[in-house]
């Protein structure tokens, strides 16, 4: 016997229902990734070599997103800086594995301030890749909240699993 296809509310229902709980799924389990990624580097970074640098360049940028009939404004400290190893110059611009993310203006701005024009900084850098390098090495805050909102994605697709199966079960009763 052939599965019926069901094209009335419910079948709707269920569609949506599968459509959301596959991209609970894929989101929480790309930032599962993602912050687990970016945990292990900030550890991983306690253990990278150091060497001195330059700030080229030390910014807020704003960024603002328009949504249907609301707009956003979110600020992110942009710092450029140049380094060398073994006389090879290197550019990069991150500050710490989790990178500061984009916020409050208050924020971005401590952080350029931090980080003047042509201050001299101690630059970590991946002795396996030293074109990968940061100015902060350790944990991170921003990595833990992606890895903690890939849970709760994964969760939430859980759930919404479980409304599905229940709903499956209450149509073949």
């Amino acid at each position: 016997m052939k599965p019926t296809v069901s094209f009335g509310a419910a079948g709707k229902k269920n569609k949506n229902l599968i459509i959301v709980m596959l991209a609970m799924f894929a989101a929480g389990i790309f930032m599962l990734a993602l912050g687990g990624y970016e945990i292990k580097g900030s550890q991983e970074t306690s253990n990278w070599p150091s060497t001195t640098g330059t700030i080229t360049s030390s910014s807020v940028r704003k960024e603002t997103r328009r949504e249907s009939n609301k707009t956003s404004t979110v600020y992110y400290p942009s710092v450029q800086y140049r380094y060398q190893i073994d006389s090879r110059p290197y550019t990069s611009s991150r500050i710490a594995f989790g990178n500061a993310s984009g916020g409050r203006k208050s924020f971005a701005q401590d952080v350029a301030e931090k980080y003047p024009s042509g201050q001299k900084i101690t630059v970590y850098y991946d002795p396996d890749d030293p074109q990968y390098a940061i100015l902060e090495t350790g944990f991170t805050w921003s990595s833990l909240f992606i890895f903690l909102g890939g849970i709760v994605f994964f969760a939430a697709g859980v759930l919404c699993l479980k409304t599905y199966l229940q709903g499956r079960q209450k149509e073949q009763a």
